[in-house]
């Protein structure tokens, strides 16, 4: 106490004011607005021009304005990675919420307005990069807490993804999916494709998947199609998924992201 006081006395004969470190850092608005762990997809050109960008992955709110996680993805025409990020928020009671992101690839933090929904299901920020030439949307649904398995996914379930055309030539391209799953680790489906104003219809090859206890699952395939992943997690406690499309072969990788729901929840 005495030397505080010592402290003080002398800033303030040579005219120094003294300010508490916490001071410096920049005030956390509406932290608690956004908490847990979210799916997210970010899809569009995150660094501006035409060639498309997609990511997702979990990404775990602080309540304190904080944002970290992995996100898979990237541009379309080069590998996929798996890259951890870090981020900000902020929830003003006026004006829309914002979201910066340190993204792969990016030379500084991306900037996001989003807007909150709380539907009773589940909370849910969705959103568009609002910085430089960046047109990407952004979108974060919140993950039930519970120890996820194979028999989290049954039944079916209806994607629409959208980002590159998977013809080589990037361009855009959008599918509709219908996947089966067993519950037990098993998956069949059919995907209708538009890429690049091309048509295609395909009857999936039985696959598998797997599920990890925090949500997140991954979708692959035999022969042919051993090419393609799927990457996302289950959001909105089991009744829609967040993710990927990957294409392993050289000259294409991460082309679309999806939003997938339930066509008739239990």
């Amino acid at each position: 106490m005495r030397k505080t006081y010592l402290a003080s006395l002398m800033a303030a004969a040579i005219g120094i004011a003294l300010v508490p470190l916490h001071g410096a850092r920049a005030a956390c608005v509406g932290g608690a607005s956004i908490k847990g762990n979210f799916g997210a997809t970010i899809n569009g050109p995150v660094l501006g021009g035409g060639t498309a960008q997609v990511f997702n992955g979990i990404l775990t709110a602080s309540g304190k304005c904080k944002l970290r996680g992995t996100l898979t993805g990237g541009t379309f025409g080069q590998p996929s990675s798996t890259q951890a990020v870090t981020g900000t928020y902020s929830v003003p009671t006026d004006g829309p919420a914002s979201i910066s992101l340190s993204l792969p690839g990016s030379s500084g933090q991306v900037a996001f307005d989003v807007g909150l929904v709380k539907d009773g299901k589940a909370d849910e920020v969705t959103g568009i990069a609002t910085n430089g030439p960046a047109t990407a949307t952004i979108d974060l649904t919140a993950i039930a807490k519970k120890n996820y398995n194979l028999a989290s996914l049954s039944g079916t379930y209806i994607a629409t993804c959208t980002g590159a055309g998977n013809s080589g030539t990037g361009g855009l391209g959008a599918e509709l999916v219908y996947f089966v799953f067993d519950g037990g680790g098993n998956i069949s489906g059919l995907s209708l494709s538009n890429d690049n104003g091309g048509f295609f219809s395909n009857s999936l090859p039985n696959g598998t998947y797997t599920v990890s206890t925090d949500g997140s699952f991954t979708i692959g395939y035999p022969g042919d199609f051993s090419r393609f992943v799927v990457d996302g997690e289950i959001v909105s406690n089991g009744t829609e998924l967040r993710a990927v499309l990957i294409d392993t072969n050289a000259g294409f990788g991460p082309y679309r992201t999806c939003v997938i729901k339930i066509q008739s929840p239990n």
